[in-house]
C-alpha cells in the first residue's frame, strides 16, 4: 500500500538525508505503515455529514456541507479533464473532508503533521483533506483536492509499484495546475547551495514523515524534474511511459519510450538548472526601487521616442503645406520661363 502525501511547500532549505538517516526513515515508514490501515469506525462516525455524486462519496461534518458541495463540483470537473489520459476506474473515490486534527489524525496517522495538508490512499481510493478552518495559511484548497485525486487516478492508470514516487509527486503537482511559483526559486537555491538530493534518495526524502523543510524541498525538485521530463518526451511520451509501467520498471519503460536511463535524464535536468539559478539570481538580486527606476527609464525612452517621431511628422507636414503654397516656377525657376520674361527698357530714369 502506498500513501502519498500533499504539504506546504514553504519550509526552509536543508541538505539531502544520509545513509543514517535512511535507516531510520525505513523503520517510521514501517511504523506509518501500520498506523495506515483502513479508517476505523470511529473515524468514519466523526464525519456524519455524507453526499454521492458519481464516483465520489463524500464525508464531512454537517457544519461543512456547503464545502462538500463546493468539493464535489471541484472534483467533478477535475475528473472530466483529467480522463483520459487517465484512467478513472470504475471504483467508488471516498473523500473526508477532515475539519479537526483529531479527524485528519484518524486518516493520517504518523503522517499529520503540521506540514500535511492532504493524503492519499490511492489503491483504496482514499482522499482525507483538512479543511480551510484547520490547514496552513495560504493552503489552495481546490489545488490539494486535484492533486489527491490525480493520485488515485493514477493507480488506476499504472503499476504505482514501478511509478517512483518522486515522479508520482510530480505529475500530481504538474496535472493539478498548482501554482507553486516558489519552487524554481527554491531549487535554483538548491543548486547554488549544493544541496540538490541525489537522485537515489529523492524517493526518501519524499517519504519521511515529520521532516516538514525535506518535504518542501524534495517536493520542488520533484515537480521540476517532472517539467523537464514533459520538455524531454512531451504530453503523449509520458502517457506511454505510464502506460508501458504497467508491466514495466520506471527505467525499463524510459528506455523503450525514450531511449535514455533515468541518470540520463536527471543529469540533463541538473545541467540545465544553471539557466534557472542565473535567471533567478538576477531576478532577486533586484530590490523594488531598483525596479521602480528601470521601469522609469523605460518609460522616459519609450515616451522620448514617441515624441521625436511626432515632431518629425509635424516638420513633414510642414514642409509639404509650403510646397503647396508656392509655385514651382517661384521656388525653383526653368530655363524657359527666365527666357518668357520682357527685355529691360532702352532707357533708364536718368535719362
Amino acid at each position: 500500500m502506498r500513501c502519498c502525501l500533499h504539504t506546504s511547500p514553504d519550509r526552509p532549505v536543508r541538505r539531502g538525508i544520509g545513509v543514517v538517516r535512511c535507516i531510520a526513515v525505513a523503520i517510521a515508514l514501517s511504523v506509518a505503515s501500520n498506523a495506515l490501515g483502513a479508517p476505523d469506525a470511529a473515524a468514519q462516525g466523526m464525519l456524519d455529514g455524507a453526499l454521492q455524486q458519481g464516483l465520489f462519496e463524500l464525508r464531512f461534518d454537517p457544519a461543512d456541507e456547503a464545502l462538500a458541495r463546493d468539493v464535489l463540483v471541484t472534483l467533478t470537473e477535475a475528473l472530466d479533464d483529467l480522463c483520459p489520459p487517465l484512467s478513472r476506474g470504475d471504483e467508488p473515490i471516498r473523500v473526508a473532508l477532515c475539519g479537526s486534527p483529531r479527524a485528519f489524525r484518524r486518516f493520517a496517522g504518523a503522517y499529520a503533521t503540521p506540514a500535511v495538508v492532504g493524503i492519499a490512499r490511492s489503491e483504496d481510493g482514499l482522499i482525507a483533506v483538512k479543511t480551510p478552518r484547520i490547514a496552513p495559511p495560504g493552503t489552495d484548497f481546490h489545488g490539494v483536492l486535484r492533486h489527491e485525486l490525480i493520485h488515485v487516478l493514477l493507480a488506476r492508470t499504472t503499476d504505482t509499484v514501478n511509478l517512483p514516487s518522486w515522479l508520482n509527486e510530480g505529475l500530481a503537482m504538474h496535472l493539478s495546475g498548482e501554482h507553486r511559483w516558489n519552487s524554481t526559486w527554491r531549487v535554483a537555491h538548491m543548486y547554488l547551495t549544493g544541496s540538490i538530493i541525489p537522485y537515489r534518495e529523492l524517493p526518501l526524502s519524499l517519504r519521511e514523515p515529520g521532516v516538514e523543510s525535506e518535504f518542501g524541498d524534495a517536493y520542488a525538485q520533484s515537480l521540476s524534474l517532472t517539467r523537464r521530463l514533459f520538455a524531454e518526451i512531451g504530453d503523449e511520451g509520458v502517457w506511454e511511459l505510464l502506460d508501458a509501467m504497467r508491466e514495466q520498471s520506471y527505467g525499463d519503460a524510459l528506455r523503450a519510450v525514450a531511449g535514455m536511463d533515468p541518470m540520463d535524464l536527471f543529469d540533463k535536468w541538473r545541467g540545465s538548472l544553471w539557466r534557472v539559478a542565473a535567471v533567478s539570481s538576477i531576478v532577486s538580486g533586484f530590490s523594488a526601487f531598483q525596479l521602480m527606476a528601470v521601469l522609469t527609464l523605460v518609460a522616459w525612452w519609450r515616451k522620448r521616442r514617441r515624441g521625436r517621431a511626432i515632431v518629425q511628422q509635424w516638420d513633414e507636414e510642414d514642409a509639404e503645406q509650403r510646397t503647396r503654397r508656392r509655385p514651382r516656377d517661384f521656388l525653383y525657376p526653368r530655363e524657359d520661363a527666365l527666357e518668357r520674361r520682357d527685355s529691360p527698357p532702352p532707357w533708364t530714369w536718368e535719362d
